[in-house]
């Protein structure tokens, strides 16, 4: 779709809620390709209103972020990997059927400053509601040796 005169792409003709509902029932019934069983059993409940409130609110602008970031899968990041150095946690899982597993160990093998948490027998999903927790307290670790470190 071509943009307009602010640089936004004009949303699609269905609303952004009924794509997202569409999507989650294509992965719901369905979902083998993008979603393991156990993914797929989180996305219900109070989890699965949690993530589409979530989504909603992180897309009601539009998909150009999301595609920027896909993009970004392709194209250089205009830094190299190994002149990283902040604290990095990379968690993955290996059952993720959205990003390879292969792909979280090449980029913690690559990151001097990185942590591998591989997490055995979850999914993309199940990965951040199962570690929700140690996830979150590694980012406030993280935030907190960059603040100190901007402090000295």
């Amino acid at each position: 779709m071509p943009a307009d005169s602010t640089g936004r792409r004009p949303e699609p003709e269905t609303g952004y809620g009924q794509q997202m509902d569409t999507a989650m029932t294509v992965i719901l019934a369905d979902g083998r390709d993008l979603a393991p069983q156990l993914d797929r059993d989180v996305l219900v409940g109070g989890y699965a209103e949690q993530m589409a409130t979530v989504m909603h609110r992180a897309l009601a602008g539009g998909f150009d972020g999301w595609v920027d970031d896909d993009l970004a899968f392709t194209a250089d990041w205009g830094f190299q990997l190994d002149s990283v150095a902040a604290p990095v946690t990379v968690w993955q899982a290996d059952l993720d059927l959205m990003v390879p597993q292969a792909h979280g160990r090449w980029l913690a093998a690559h990151v001097p400053t990185a942590t591998a948490r591989l997490a055995p027998g979850h999914g993309h999903i199940s990965l951040m509601t199962r570690f929700r927790a140690e996830i979150l307290d590694d980012l406030a670790r993280s935030s907190g040796a960059l603040l100190a470190g901007h402090a000295a």
